[in-house]
């Protein structure tokens, strides 16, 4: 602030010898003096606020009018000075700075919005990816492990290449089989050892909706007690001494398919009620694994035991044998249908005479037509099953062949 203060010269006679003295109260802390040839007063730093100008003169005798005169200031601070400007200043700077964060957190939300997004997409993709690939992995292990399962098959040596029969019994339960294959109710083939269980529950599965399936053969009798269960359900790699491996077992294999559990009377009774299980609610965990596994099966199982009577000494479940005895067929023994002796004895002949071709004997076996069998004979096939008969027969052509 710029203020101009004129000194006016008293009316003496000589008013050149005149000298002024002046103070600005609340700035000047003395007084300053001048002479009659500086006649105004400036002030160029004037803070806002009031003061007091205070001066005074002396003439030609140096006498000084103490009293002098004095004026009141008044200095008013410009706008931008002032309190409501400055603390508009301010508010206005809040708002600017609080709008500038609003924008850049809205901008940061979006972004983080969209990043967010892409990474559930990726994610998604990623876990699509995952499921595929472990499907393919399981789909491969379960390929493989048919594949060696089948070319084990593939090598073994079955004594029926078919049912050859003529006895109204065996045709009843042909008649049979024709009718629950169709559906996937639970079968339980019972007989003696030896009367061709495993061909009948093959023919089950041959005209059966799941014939694309492999069957999967079980022998309850032939695994030890402590590895049937790893057998059946497969086991983690680690889960038990000698697990170096992954393993899938027998039901996961026959999923979509069928599973044959022969001699299920020998079943241990502790694995009994995980069998109830897949039969109840078609489900079983891994050993080591306790994720649950889905599977959809059709068992068929088979026994030369009297089932009852085990249930009674305490060997089977009763649950468990009204789960597996749904539809039960019992298969005659040979010694029940004799009529079938000479088709079977001509059928294995013939099977025999073909290997024996095809290994380059030349020795020649007469065909044995379908004549009455001598009382020796029928003797022995009515105390021996189909399979000891056929054993027989075909020890009876290789010494043939030696002689």
């Amino acid at each position: 602030m710029c203020s101009r203060l004129n000194l006016l010269p008293l009316i003496f006679s000589a008013p050149e010898k005149n000298e002024y003295a002046y103070k600005m109260e609340g700035l000047d802390k003395d007084w300053i003096f001048t002479n009659s040839s500086r006649r105004f007063v400036t002030y160029t730093t004037l803070p806002p606020g009031e003061y007091v100008f205070r001066v005074k003169g002396s003439n030609s005798d140096g006498v000084w009018n103490e009293a002098g005169t004095s004026v009141s200031i008044v200095i008013h601070p410009p706008f931008w000075m002032t309190w409501w400007f400055r603390s508009m200043i301010l508010l206005l700077i809040v708002f600017a700075v609080y709008f500038l964060y609003k924008k850049r957190v809205k901008s940061l939300e979006e972004k983080r919005k969209v990043l967010a997004e892409r990474l559930e997409e990726k994610t998604k993709l990623s876990d699509e990816l995952q499921n595929a690939l472990s499907e393919v992995e399981r789909l491969k292990n379960r390929l493989e492990a048919e594949n060696i399962y089948l070319q084990d098959e593939i090598k073994l040596q079955h004594n029926f290449g078919n049912i050859i029969t003529q006895s109204e019994e065996l045709k009843k339960v042909l008649y049979n089989v024709e009718q629950v294959s169709s559906t996937d109710a639970t079968v339980l083939v019972l007989g003696e050892s030896g009367t061709g269980k495993e061909l009948l529950a093959r023919a089950v599965h041959n005209i059966s909706n799941r014939s694309e399936r492999p069957l999967v053969k079980v022998n309850c009798s032939a695994l030890p007690a402590n590895l049937i269960e790893s057998e059946l359900f497969g086991h983690e790699k680690g889960s038990f001494t000698g697990a170096t491996s992954r393993k899938i077992g027998r039901f996961e294999l026959a999923d979509g398919g069928t599973i044959f559990l022969d001699e299920i009377g020998d079943l241990p009774l502790e694995l009994q009620p995980k069998i109830l299980r897949v039969l109840q609610e078609g489900e079983f965990e891994r050993i080591g694994n306790a994720k649950t596994i889905k599977v959809d099966v059709r068992i068929i199982a088979a026994t030369n035991r009297k089932l009852i009577q085990e249930i009674k000494n305490g060997n089977f479940r009763e649950d468990l044998y009204y789960r597996l005895n749904v539809f039960p067929i019992h298969i005659p023994p040979l010694r029940a249908r004799k009529e079938d002796i000479p088709l079977l004895v001509n059928y294995f002949f013939s099977m025999f005479n073909f290997f024996i071709l095809a290994s380059r004997v030349v020795r020649f076996i007469p065909k044995i037509l379908a004549a009455p069998l001598s009382p020796l004979t029928c003797q022995f096939v009515f105390s021996n099953t189909l399979r000891i008969y056929c054993l027989s027969i075909s020890s009876s052509v290789w010494y043939s062949i030696s002689a």
